[in-house]
């Protein structure tokens, strides 16, 4: 409760200790900061980035509306490096994507397209 009461006053500073101290979850603290932060590289670079929970990164990518062109592409952007294509791809065997592999695709395409309309 006191971690989540942390959150809600954004005091992350105290959280991020709490967290270490008593093995919680990071995680939500850069979700919390990556929500209440505008767009810009550094919120990216410092709160999206670090997540580890691929489908939400992508998630936030596709959903969330910057208040700038430039932020909206900076986003996008992050989102197709999230999204690059692996090394099996290159090969010239084909091979069989993974649903996961599918939906990532899917996510890629959809980036572009934004992209592509800015």
């Amino acid at each position: 409760r006191l971690f989540i009461s942390l959150l809600d006053k954004k005091d992350y500073a105290l959280a991020s200790s709490l967290a270490a101290e008593h093995s919680l979850d990071a995680s939500l603290i850069l979700k919390n900061r990556w929500c209440s932060s505008p767009v810009t590289e550094n919120s990216i670079t410092n709160f999206l980035a670090p997540m580890k929970d691929l489908e939400w990164k992508l998630r936030e990518v596709k959903e969330r509306v910057p208040g700038s062109a430039s932020a909206t592409e900076l986003l996008l952007k992050f989102g197709l490096k999230l999204t690059l294509p692996p090394a099996k791809f290159d090969s010239a065997t084909p091979s069989i994507l993974t649903l996961h592999e599918k939906e990532i695709c899917l996510y890629r395409l959809l980036f572009i397209a934004y992209l592509e309309r800015l």
